[in-house]
């Protein structure tokens, strides 16, 4: 059998049709691996739901810190693994206390509906601190 060379007409992304059902389509990529190989592999599109179901959501949440302490609700669960801050000695949040709370690596788990308690001692006479708060979340089902 010869081997067929013909070249291929590209397809354009932005002429492709819109798929209403996406269920027995396939997602394909690839990756570099650290080697420099390169490795493809595919996805089927309907477990994207059930992948998506256990999706880690990031939060970003930025207080300014009028008052050495501040109540906030939280809505959903979450787990706060970082905190930085500006014009902070020292932090505590419900009853944990860390002494050096710059880029304090945390692992404090908040369960959805919960009122969560900083409080704060400042570092300078500026009345004013700051808190940034990484978190992840779960995606809920509606």
């Amino acid at each position: 059998m010869a081997n067929d060379t013909r070249k291929l007409d590209p397809v354009g992304l932005s002429s492709l049709p819109t798929i209403e059902d996406p269920s027995g389509f396939w997602i394909f990529g690839s990756k570099s691996e650290g080697d420099g190989t390169l490795t493809s592999g595919k996805y089927l599109f309907d477990k994207l739901a059930e992948y998506a179901r256990n999706l880690q959501l990031e939060r970003r949440i930025a207080l300014t810190m009028e008052n050495k302490e501040m109540r906030m609700f939280i809505g959903e669960e979450m787990t706060i693994y970082k905190i930085d801050t500006l014009n902070v000695s020292s932090l505590s949040i419900d009853v944990e206390s860390f002494s050096k709370p710059d880029n304090q690596i945390l692992n404090k788990k908040v369960e959805k509906g919960s009122l969560v308690k900083f409080s704060i001692e400042y570092q300078t006479t500026d009345p004013t601190a700051y808190l940034f708060i990484y978190a992840k979340a779960k995606l809920e089902e509606v």
